[in-house]
């Protein structure tokens, strides 16, 4: 299986369609990195966030998880 990867014609529309995923899935996402940097941070910061997205994304889901023993 081959595997092509582009720059998108339109990055914004790239944006715009991983804030909106991150805002429908918001309770499902576990969001974590390996090793060091605030790449991830400055990505979530530009996508303007609700707090509310925000507050799911970074603190809701780990107790949620381990209350269902998913984690």
């Amino acid at each position: 299986m081959k595997l092509c990867f582009s720059v998108p014609a339109k990055p914004e529309k790239v944006v715009s369609d991983a804030r909106e995923f991150l805002l429908r899935f918001a309770e499902r996402l576990l969001l974590g990195r390996d090793g060091y940097g605030n790449g991830l941070t400055v990505l979530l910061a530009s996508l303007d966030l609700p707090a509310e997205a925000r507050e799911k994304l970074y603190q809701y889901d780990v107790p949620q998880l381990l209350k269902k023993g998913i984690v």
